[in-house]
């Protein structure tokens, strides 16, 4: 992916995991394998060499973890829309969103986000501040968006504070409900 501008508006997503590990093989160390296993989509962790025998596997060994992915886009049908489509995980399974690998948690409200004008995605799919520099990072360093990093000293960066709406709006795509929480839209931001 070649880096590019943020153009859009930016959802955060909950989804739902399904993992199975193999001999203690952790998904942050190997890259976990897509499966079908049972009718139940997975990522499978295994080590390197290490030989998986499918009859073996069994989706009661899996377990489920939370996690989101934050997608730009130019609403929140749109954002839904991408994330069915291009996230690893989502078509893989038997029928049914909770058969997948990877499905959307609808428990948990989507969330809009600030974006501003020096946001940008690197190549490594990363938000950063700043157009990115050879490093990977913004001309300004990574964006507050990105796990471990803090709003840039400088100006008035929209992620040090922004408030939501007080309540999730239900929405409905093809007869599934999700809940929604948009930014608030007016010019006071204080508490």
């Amino acid at each position: 992916m070649k880096a590019k501008k943020i153009a859009g508006r930016l959802f955060k997503i909950p989804l739902l995991r399904r993992t199975i590990s193999i001999n203690g093989a952790d998904e942050y160390e190997v890259v976990p394998e897509l499966m079908e296993v049972d009718g139940f989509g997975a990522f499978v962790c295994f080590k390197p060499g290490e030989e998986i025998l499918l009859e073996k596997l069994r989706i009661g060994d899996a377990s489920v973890s939370e996690t989101d992915c934050i997608v730009v886009a130019v609403n929140v049908f749109g954002a839904i829309a991408k994330v069915c489509a291009l996230w690893d995980g989502m078509n893989v399974g038997g029928l049914g969103e909770k058969n997948k690998a990877l499905w959307i948690n609808r428990d948990k409200p989507i969330k809009e986000l600030p974006s501003c004008e020096k946001m940008w995605i690197n190549e490594k799919s990363q938000f950063t501040c700043g157009e990115p520099q050879e490093e990977g990072g913004g001309e300004y360093g990574m964006c507050a968006l990105e796990d471990g990093y803090d709003c840039p000293e400088y100006g008035d960066c929209p992620l040090k504070r922004f408030r939501h709406e007080d309540h999730a709006e239900t929405i409905e795509i093809a007869g599934v409900l999700f809940k929604v929480i948009y930014l608030k839209r007016s010019a006071d931001t204080s508490d």
